[in-house]
């Protein structure tokens, strides 16, 4: 656990909307600005926030589906942003993502069995006979039947779509594996049990992950640090018990304040968060949760807070803090 496997620094992404005839930016999204990050070896890192928080572009820029703007990622100590195709097909070998909608990412025209082996076939050159066997104990690994690899992907339930989503990652022996929302449309049960077989294949694997999820719930049942992320940029981030039993900055107090409670039988009244969310074209000066936030003062709105490191270890972006 104390060796560094993913760091990310001052990591921007952003995406330009509108082009002048002299074919100039004339404005940019500001999906990524400014991130730093580090993930030990063997943990899990949850990152929390609302829609359009980043959370998704964040994980794309680090495994480098998307190029960042600025900053660098480094894994294993070796950055890799910014790195030529020939050498980032190594990479996403070891960093693999599993996208919230695991059956739209297989080839409804193909059977299982072609679609666990096309990632061996891409990345490694084993036989045919020991491509088999590997997709076949991978399987196994995720609680699947040898014969489903005669099935199409549109024959699975949703539980079991996400498996052979995880099986189609585990035959290339990842480090580090990127979930987004991954237990998202699923029932409580099958939620649990999907999550079971995470903690499982973690341990037995020995894996690393980064774990994208609005369900905070399972976020702090999962992971071992958090980050809460707002308009692009890291807000809160620490150990995920502290901040679920202390949160400090008030976007992560409302955050958790807005889940609903069960108590003598009923359940209490949502707290909302005021206010919309700013366009994130045009940006709020200063502090960006400043028009949302009840503690606001003057400074918020003229000067962006540093992400900063207090008495508990955990890093705050906060002026009242």
């Amino acid at each position: 656990m104390e060796n560094i496997i993913l760091k990310t620094e001052n990591l921007k992404k952003y995406f330009p909307i509108k082009k002048t005839f002299l074919k100039r930016r004339a404005n940019c999204v500001k999906a990524v600005d400014g991130v730093d990050l580090e993930l030990k070896e063997g943990g899990i890192l949850g990152i929390v926030g609302e829609s359009g928080s980043g959370k998704t572009t964040l994980a794309k820029t680090i495994l480098g589906i998307y190029r960042p703007s600025e900053g660098e990622v480094y894994f294993k100590g070796d950055k890799i942003s910014n790195l030529p195709p020939n050498r980032m097909k190594a990479i996403r070998r070891e960093i693999q993502y599993v996208y919230q909608n695991p059956g739209a990412s297989f080839d409804p025209w193909w059977r299982v069995g072609r679609s666990l082996e096309e990632p061996l076939k891409i990345h490694q050159t084993l036989p045919e006979q020991g491509m088999k066997k590997k997709v076949k104990d991978v399987l196994k690994s995720v609680g699947l039947e040898e014969d489903h690899i005669f099935r199409y992907p549109h024959e699975f339930s949703g539980g079991q779509q996400r498996r052979l989503a995880l099986a189609r990652i585990l035959v290339l022996s990842p480090s580090l594996i990127i979930f987004d929302e991954p237990t998202s449309g699923l029932d409580v049960s099958i939620q649990a049990t999907i999550l079971k077989l995470l903690k499982k294949l973690r341990n037995d694997f020995g894996l690393t992950y980064i774990f994208i999820s609005h369900d905070l719930e399972v976020v702090r049942l999962m992971s071992d640090k958090i980050a809460v992320m707002y308009l692009g940029t890291i807000v809160e981030y620490g150990n995920t018990e502290a901040v679920f039993m202390n949160p400090k900055h008030s976007y992560t107090q409302l955050l958790l304040a807005a889940l609903p409670k069960i108590k003598d039988q009923y359940i209490e009244k949502d707290i909302l968060i005021q206010g919309e969310v700013p366009d994130p074209v045009n940006l709020p000066s200063g502090c960006r949760f400043w028009p949302r936030c009840p503690m606001a003062s003057e400074i918020c709105s003229n000067k962006s807070p540093a992400l900063e490191t207090i008495e508990d270890g955990r890093k705050i972006s906060c002026h009242q803090i």
